[in-house]
């Protein structure tokens, strides 16, 4: 799990530590204050840590300093700290200071036991002899893998960091970007993106090519997703399945022959519009589209650490309370971490799941509640007040 993060330099993380939990974390403030901030410096550190391309950082290059990210992992009984500094790609290479990446192992003593430290394109490690050179603009990680043999006791003092950050995957949940773009899905393209997802573990944001790989070759996965969306989940569809149709496409005006497309039913449930009646998924409300769209990251993607926007845009309260109870339940498989400026979003969450923002300088700031304050937050709800009423009583929290 990430214990916490400290993001220096990073749009308006000027110098910014976050402590998280391990299940749910709710990054809470009014607008503007970083939660999204927070989210992308998180997101960009994972995919600079462990991806296999060489990434650089034009949308968030800071300007003449160098952006800076410390992580503290938890990982099984192993605890370990990861940094990297990155000087934005437009800066004049006179001034541009070198790339840095740190990975160690925290000893019980609070020590700093390095797994390796590089500088530029050199990694050095206590592990080997002889430095390794990578580019000068590559993941260490990914290319350690790629150069060493992966019973090299250096690749195997990284696999979990490498595998966890592997996993950290950001979360719009946006009809406009992610799912169903049309209710039919072309079997050729489908097939295209199968094979990818089978031989290189390729992931889509699809929703229904996630569905539709669970309903031919994952059973069970969807038998987990239709108790989660049901009756007795989240009380909003059955998912009644995929058809199959074939069709004879036009292209240039000429016959192509046969191609499959598949499309998806869902049945409302008693209390919901269209309730028994088969529909499409783009006929669902926008809320139910985005419930599902979130069980089906979850269920399908299998993140290690789950980052998401707002969760609660067109969602009823009573529904999202399910669905952070459903975090909570799989925080085993996958941490999440998401935003909200909602005072009912406040009230489906426990004290200690809460992380406050503000910028009261410009600078994002993030603290924990306090024991007084949490016992004064648990004293309103038992009291029949709520989190947003005992909010309303600091000026870090604005609905």
């Amino acid at each position: 799990m990430l214990k916490w993060v400290q993001i220096r330099n990073f749009r308006s993380c000027g110098n910014t530590v976050v402590p998280l939990f391990d299940s749910v974390t709710a990054l809470v403030g009014k607008n503007g204050v970083g939660k999204s901030n927070v989210l992308l410096a998180i997101e960009w550190m994972a995919r600079r840590a462990s991806s296999p391309t060489d990434l650089d950082m034009p949308t968030y290059a800071p300007n003449q300093d160098p952006f800076e990210i410390t992580a503290r992992l938890e990982l099984g009984s192993q605890q370990y700290e990861y940094f990297v500094r990155y000087q934005g790609p437009f800066v004049r290479e006179s001034i541009r200071k070198d790339f840095v990446e740190r990975l160690s192992i925290l000893t019980p003593n609070g020590e700093h036991s390095i797994i390796f430290d590089r500088t530029a394109g050199i990694v050095i490690t206590p592990l080997r002899d002889v430095p390794l050179l990578v580019g000068t603009s590559a993941a260490s990680m990914a290319s350690i893998s790629s150069l060493l043999p992966a019973d090299d006791v250096l690749n195997l003092a990284i696999e979990p960091v490498k595998t966890f950050f592997a996993g950290i995957q950001y979360y719009l949940i946006d009809d406009s970007r992610e799912g169903m773009v049309s209710d039919l899905v072309v079997d050729t393209e489908y097939q295209k993106w199968r094979q990818r997802y089978v031989a290189e573990g390729a992931l889509t944001k699809s929703v229904a090519y996630r569905l539709l790989y669970m309903f031919h070759e994952n059973r069970e996965m969807l038998n987990e997703f239709r108790s989660l969306v049901g009756p007795e989940g989240l009380g909003i569809v059955n998912f009644v399945g995929v058809e199959t149709i074939d069709a004879q496409p036009a292209t240039g005006g000429q016959k192509s022959g046969l191609n499959k497309y598949h499309f998806f039913q869902f049945i409302p449930l008693e209390g919901m519009g269209g309730s028994g009646s088969p529909r499409t998924f783009s006929s669902l409300s926008s809320g139910t589209r985005r419930a599902i769209r979130m069980l089906v990251s979850l269920l399908f993607d299998r993140r290690s650490l789950m980052l998401i926007e707002e969760p609660e845009v067109s969602i009823h309260p009573g529904l999202l309370r399910k669905i952070v109870g459903i975090f909570r339940t799989y925080s085993p498989i996958s941490q999440v971490i998401f935003t909200t400026h909602s005072a009912e979003v406040l009230n489906v969450l426990n004290p200690a799941e809460i992380v406050l923002l503000s910028a009261p300088a410009g600078n994002t700031l993030a603290r924990v509640l306090g024991p007084d304050e949490i016992a004064l937050a648990h004293k309103f709800l038992c009291d029949e007040g709520s989190l947003a009423d005992y909010f309303e009583t600091t000026d870090e929290f604005e609905s």
